[in-house]
């Protein structure tokens, strides 16, 4: 009958097993950063994008009544439809 050995941890198993389990974790720490990162410039990028919207629409009906034209024709909340048949 053949003995099964018992595994008993040394000094270096441990010390690379909390290496691996800390390299893991850092890592993991690094996506959520760069998530968070990711996610502030995205909102920051949104905010500037509706603010340049409103400064198009503001520019928009400044033409139309220099143009003297309907402030309802061209509008941008209008739904466009694009067909692709």
């Amino acid at each position: 009958m053949q003995l099964l050995h018992c595994y008993r941890p040394t000094y270096d198993n441990i010390s690379t097993i909390f290496k691996l389990h800390l390299t893991w974790v850092l890592s993991v720490l690094n996506n959520l950063i760069l998530q968070i990162y990711l996610t502030k410039n995205r909102r920051q990028r949104i905010q500037e994008l509706l603010e340049k919207q409103e400064k198009l629409k503001t520019e928009l009906a400044e033409a139309k009544r220099i143009l003297m034209v309907d402030p309802t024709t061209w509008s941008y909340d209008r739904e466009r439809r694009i067909s692709f048949f």
